[in-house]
């Protein structure tokens, strides 16, 4: 063998030498931080999966220190330095709702959602003196706190030195640790049912309901104080009475932040503190409108009027009946008798079997 071609053998054998070392000590991990997996049931309480959701993280304070957005809304991963951090979780990110806006979002304390105003030209409505807010899209969070401690670093290194071939007779039973979070609604429909006396006579209705809380903190699950109102325009139906004459049930629901905070027991609400007021279409194109102070009279659904305590294991949903002997008898919604007018729109009598009884949607 040629004197150049052993040098060149031997240059590649100490290249190849070198380059092996190196890798060796690649593959050797000492993380600096531990791996945590954090699994999410959002079945439970929330009742549904997301398609995303976000998970902030604010070590030793408040300002959030860490953001994680996954795909994954069953269980996902992070790797967290030691130290004492706070945890919120909420379905989807920020910039994917459009009915309210998230505030102070870089605060774990402080941050919280505000339902947008709604302009007129939005939506129908019928009052334009009044300042109404989106109902909000369905949001739901968990929240917790975590110690990442220099003892569950250790145990992680020693674990990766394990993994990679390096023991000093002590292995980790696991370098990933597991924290399991359940997710709560924040928002909450609100079921309306009202009695409608002549109901024959309707073509339509829109209503609005007042005093509702028009957003919530994030970490605390606390409604805000700030109220507003809601529209309830869509979705209507009717349902009429074959055994009462001309009498029948116009009913809806709507998604909302549920009581404002400090109204969430009837004991502590006055009647005055919500308002829902009808403004009704009638056959011959004149309307009819009604509104009735309900603070007392909405409940969550599966609970006893003037509860005390507000059981876990019912729904936190709302529903509003307005039906005697809730409501004074001068009270009751009573359409007065009209002729029918085609060019004004509305039911025909004649088409719709209102004697029959039966359930119809009503469209605006």
């Amino acid at each position: 063998m040629k004197l150049r071609n052993k040098i060149l053998l031997l240059m590649s054998a100490c290249m190849l030498g070198l380059t092996s070392c190196e890798r060796r000590e690649l593959e050797i991990y000492y993380p600096e931080k531990v791996r945590l997996r954090i699994d999410v049931d959002w079945l439970t309480k929330y009742k549904a999966l997301p398609t995303g959701m976000t998970l902030l993280f604010s070590k030793d304070g408040d300002a959030v220190t860490q953001t994680v957005l996954s795909n994954d809304v069953k269980s996902t991963y992070v790797d967290l330095e030691p130290g004492v951090y706070k945890m919120l979780i909420f379905n989807q990110s920020v910039s994917e709702f459009s009915t309210f806006n998230f505030n102070e979002i870089d605060s774990h304390d402080r941050s919280y959602v505000r339902a947008n105003q709604l302009t007129s030209n939005a939506r129908k409505t019928w009052r334009n003196d009044m300042t109404y807010v989106y109902d909000p899209e369905k949001l739901g969070a968990a929240t917790d706190t975590i110690a990442v401690t220099e003892e569950m670093l250790e145990k992680q290194v020693i674990f990766e030195n394990y993994k990679n071939g390096k023991t000093n007779g002590e292995v980790a039973d696991s370098a990933i640790y597991v924290y399991k979070e359940v997710a709560h609604r924040l928002t909450q429909r609100l079921y309306v049912k009202a009695r409608v006396r002549g109901i024959k006579n309707m073509g339509s209705v829109q209503a609005y309901v007042t005093g509702l809380a028009a957003g919530c903190q994030l970490s605390q699950v606390w409604r805000l104080e700030d109220t507003g109102t809601l529209l309830l325009n869509t979705g209507w139906v009717q349902t009429t009475d074959s055994t009462r004459a001309g009498e029948g049930w116009i009913t809806t629901s709507i998604p909302t932040f549920g009581f404002k905070s400090g109204k969430e027991y009837v004991a502590k609400r006055d009647s005055t503190d919500n308002e829902i007021c009808f403004n009704f279409v009638l056959r011959d194109g004149s309307t009819a409108v009604f509104s009735f102070n309900v603070g007392k009279l909405i409940h969550y659904i599966g609970h006893e009027p003037g509860a005390i305590l507000l059981r876990d294991d019912v729904t936190q949903d709302l529903k509003l009946i307005l039906d005697l002997p809730n409501i004074a008898d001068g009270d009751v919604i009573e359409l007065p008798d009209v002729e029918y007018d085609q060019k004004a729109g509305g039911f025909d009598a004649i088409v719709e079997p209102w004697e029959d009884g039966g359930t119809f949607d009503i469209n605006l």
